[in-house]
């Protein structure tokens, strides 16, 4: 397991080892927040970052993968959903009765 290469570590009880177990801390902390879904949108059905990543890393057919990774959650959430590609979380509106009425919705 990882956590026993880290006990001689702590073990020195150096400055060194605590630095490097806080920045240990840190980059994981950092890897868990890009990849977990922001509170705000998680009652939206979600499209895994790591099955879309996949599926442009084999150059499967975007039907394919529509078809595939998409569609059911386009249809779980009623025409939204939340993927984290390209760049950023972004939510996506499929549904072109709900686009209308978000696109024409005053800001009031």
């Amino acid at each position: 397991m990882a956590l026993e290469g880290l006990l001689p570590l702590f073990q020195k009880r150096s400055k060194s080892s605590y630095i490097v177990a806080a920045i240990l801390l840190i980059t994981v902390k950092q890897i868990y927040s890009f990849f977990r879904v922001p509170t705000n949108l998680r009652h939206l059905p979600i499209v895994s970052f790591f099955a879309m990543a996949k599926s442009f890393l084999t150059s499967e057919p975007p039907y394919s993968r529509f078809k595939r990774i998409t569609f059911p959650a386009i249809q779980k959430g009623n025409g939204f959903y939340v993927s984290k590609i390209p760049v950023g979380w972004t939510v996506y509106v499929a549904n072109p009765v709900a686009a209308k009425q978000l696109l024409l919705k005053s800001g009031k």
